[in-house]
């Protein structure tokens, strides 16, 4: 499939998001950004993530500060870029699908498929002064972009943790665009079929992946017998959470004893502990709210999500009677 250009909404907003998650025959696309999580390199966002986000509607998000900070230096990594290699690049207007990706670029060359793009990264994370050091994320999203910008030579413009500035070219890989092009058509037909996530996506999910993915109902099911191992493995858990608990306030009241109305006790001269006096944290009265004042307790009152809490009811064991 050819690559589409597509005009490109305000970054961020809930029209450039529904962009990268449906295309106009609703299927589910990706992208550049995703494909990390896609190839399982992300150190941020796991497949699991990629699948729950992909399977509900995308919400704007809060802009976090290392997001703020990119945005807020990437025009300046651009022009700096583009001073270097003496090429005149900006922001296209559009954005680039092809087949399943879909990429928005920092900068380029033109808005007609690109022969140069320039990504600007910020990273506190990393030191990048050549090729060696792009971390595999990042690479990823370059293969992404390449995907739908074939012809297009991508640089990375990098602010890295020792505040250098560099230019660094992200090296080609066919093979890992061919395979990205086939995990993205494999796991974007998953996502499109609904149901249950495949054994394999399963398994790398957590217990909040879980619960997320899959509504409860009111029925039961026979777990294997090897569960009885991770059943006695939480019991095990839970008891040693109590008795640390228990262990940290006979500790506490030991030293209490000796601190009595100090608020600093030393060992051989040195400060090693504190005992200070807290303001207490201001609290609402809820019960006595809704009563007094019941239309404004209603107008201000907010539940939080439903979530599965997981109980055991019997001490497990895993040795036969």
């Amino acid at each position: 499939m050819s690559t589409v250009l597509l005009d490109k909404p305000t970054h961020g907003s809930i029209e450039w998001l529904l962009l990268r998650h449906r295309d106009e025959t609703d299927r589910c696309v990706f992208g550049a950004s995703e494909a990390a999580s896609l190839m399982s390199a992300s150190p941020y966002s796991s497949r699991a993530d990629l699948w729950l986000a992909k399977s509900r509607p995308p919400t704007v998000a809060e802009m976090t500060p290392a997001f703020y900070r990119g945005q807020l230096l990437e025009p300046v990594l651009v022009a700096e870029a583009s001073r270097r290699l003496q090429v005149d690049l900006s922001a296209p207007t559009v954005m680039y699908r092809r087949d399943r990706l879909i990429a928005t670029l920092d900068a380029a060359d033109r808005d007609e498929m690109p022969s140069l793009i320039v990504e600007a990264k910020t990273t506190a994370r990393y030191r990048v002064a050549d090729a060696d050091d792009l971390p595999r994320e990042w690479l990823w999203q370059a293969w992404a972009q390449q995907a739908v910008c074939p012809d297009a030579h991508v640089v990375f413009c990098v602010l890295d943790r020792d505040q250098q500035i560099n230019l660094v070219n992200a090296p080609r890989n066919p093979q890992a665009i061919d395979e990205l092009l086939a995990e993205a058509e494999r796991f974007g037909e998953a996502v499109d079929a609904g149901g249950e996530p495949d054994e394999a996506l399963l398994a790398e999910m957590d217990c909040d992946h879980i619960a997320a993915a899959y509504k409860v109902s009111k029925t039961s099911i026979e777990l294997p017998v090897d569960a009885a191992s991770w059943l006695e493995e939480l019991d095990l858990a839970k008891a040693m959470v109590a008795e640390g608990k228990q262990i940290e306030r006979h500790a506490r009241d030991e030293i209490a004893r000796h601190l009595r109305g100090n608020e600093i006790g030393t060992l051989n001269g040195v400060k090693a502990v504190t005992w200070s006096l807290v303001n207490g944290r201001v609290s609402l009265d809820a019960e006595a709210l809704k009563q007094d004042l019941p239309d404004v307790y209603a107008k201000y009152a907010r539940r939080g999500e439903p979530y599965r809490a997981m109980r055991l009811h019997h001490k497990p064991t895993t040795e036969e009677e």
